[in-house]
């Protein structure tokens, strides 16, 4: 008798030799070998699980050739297969799995007919006033690409994300996973994915979903005893998005209900996009399956914004925000905020503190007035150490102005100061080189590495500046 397992993986290895990587994944790989028996006359028959009706008609309308030809091969000539197809009954919620032939037709020459309760299934988010049917995609319809600001922290993203719009479900990248921290613009490319589909494709349903409220609404329908209508209204959704998926960790129940929902969704070709706020390794509590099948396609990070990022998204919420002749920020405080807000949620958190400040009390915000709001706003995780403190702190207390370090003077009190500022900046904050250059003096990249190698030999070969530069430290982290 020859060994499932071992015969399997052989015909698995022919599958994968002769199709698409992609086709191979989504379609072979959640096959599962049920049986290989021997009948009297020596003819084998082997039979397989596939999750869904729609899973059988597309392998036979498409890989049937190569599967009998494989089977042929690896097993014996004549191997017969048998599907195992499970179904759930919508009205009594009981699983059936029925076992169908390949290639048994129809007198129409069509594949066999399952019964299976085809009811229209209830939707479980439901807006009062619209119909049970109509599905709300739950998009913030200002989040597009229109004002995703571009940088290089999150162009393979949103050129992703375009590509997606333009053919939902029919391309690579899908499921596209989608990680960064908190406030890197995860959501805002969620809903600009999902808006421009709507755009191109008004027809598809489009599904936005928080993670929570994706559990809350399966707890309440598994109370209720109706789980079969909460999975089974996903067979309406052409592109579900996911937001927060790690909020699914340890949520065994929760993720075995996603795992299915995501089996039904790829099987018949609909986008799926999930964000999360760290890596798939990094993520405790997931099930492997899951994480599996996330890499199905594509993947892309969400880094912190470059400067030059911030700035025009900072300058853009501005415009977005209508501001006054008599309100106008001068450049100077777009650049404070931008250079000292990383997080665009807390910059933006800043600039609508900044204009409340200007209608409550009715007066010009100067760039005074700007440093002391963004100083209350931000929370920096080593206190409030921004570039501009370390400045300010350093030139005060080797007494030398700001303009000064700013200019192109040559003096080596000056020139210290300077590397002093850009050594600290590139330990204390989240800068990158290019950007601790151009707010001191417009300088270039090479310029701060040079000052910290200048200032790091110097601490090794004289131990007084070495005391001078802890005690500087010292008194600005205390």
């Amino acid at each position: 008798m020859k060994d499932l397992q071992i015969v399997w993986g052989k015909c698995l290895e022919k599958f994968r030799d002769n199709i698409h990587e992609n086709s191979y994944k989504q379609w072979f790989e959640p096959i599962i070998p049920i049986s290989l028996i021997q009948d009297g006359r020596g003819i084998y028959t082997l039979t397989i699980e596939v999750p869904s009706h729609f899973y059988y008609e597309f392998i036979e309308e498409r890989f049937s050739d190569i599967m009998e030809k494989t089977l042929n091969s690896v097993i014996a000539p004549f191997t017969r297969l048998e599907y195992s197809i499970q179904i759930i009954n919508n009205e009594n919620g009981q699983s059936i799995k029925t076992t169908v032939p390949q290639n048994f037709k129809t007198e129409n020459n069509r594949p066999i007919n399952i019964p299976i309760d085809e009811s229209k299934p209830k939707n479980p988010y439901i807006i009062p006033g619209l119909d049970k049917y109509q599905i709300h995609s739950y998009l913030n319809a200002n989040l597009n690409f229109e004002n995703l600001v571009e940088g290089e922290c999150n162009r393979l993203g949103r050129s992703v994300g375009l590509a997606i719009t333009q053919s939902p479900g029919n391309n690579s990248y899908n499921p596209f996973f989608i990680f960064g921290k908190s406030g890197y613009g995860k959501t805002h490319l969620l809903h600009a994915i999902g808006n421009q589909t709507k755009k191109i494709f008004p027809a598809k349903n489009v599904l936005y979903l928080d993670t929570k409220k994706f559990e809350t609404s399966f707890t309440d329908h598994v109370k209720n005893n109706c789980r079969n209508d909460f999975m089974n209204f996903f067979q309406l959704i052409d592109v579900l998005i996911m937001d927060d998926i790690q909020f699914l960790s340890s949520k065994d129940k929760t993720q075995e209900a996603f795992f299915h929902i995501f089996n039904q969704l790829q099987t018949q070709q609909k986008q799926i996009i999930i964000s999360c706020d760290k890596n798939l390794k990094e993520i405790e509590g997931l099930d492997e399956r899951l994480v599996s099948r996330f890499r199905w396609g594509i993947t892309a990070e969400l880094g912190q914004p470059e400067y030059n990022t911030r700035l025009e998204i900072i300058k853009q919420q501005a415009k977005k925000d209508g501001l006054t002749n008599e309100m106008e920020l001068e450049e100077s405080i777009y650049e404070f905020i931008a250079a000292n807000a990383t997080n665009p949620r807390e910059m933006l958190g800043v600039l609508n503190s900044i204009l409340a400040t200007a209608n409550l009390e009715h007066k010009k915000i100067t760039l005074d007035i700007a440093k002391e709001i963004t100083q209350k706003i931000i929370k920096n995780s080593e206190k409030n150490i921004t570039i501009d403190y370390i400045f300010n702190y350093v030139a005060n207390y080797l007494i030398i102005s700001p303009e000064a370090i700013k200019g192109n003077s040559r003096k080596k009190e000056v020139v210290t100061a300077r590397h002093i500022i850009m050594y600290f900046a590139k330990k204390y904050t989240k800068l990158s080189l290019q950007e601790i250059g151009f707010l001191i003096g417009n300088k270039d990249h090479a310029t701060v590495i040079h000052a910290q190698k200048k200032i790091t030999d110097h601490m090794e070969t004289d131990k007084q500046f070495k005391k001078d530069i802890e005690t500087i430290e010292k008194k600005f982290i205390s």
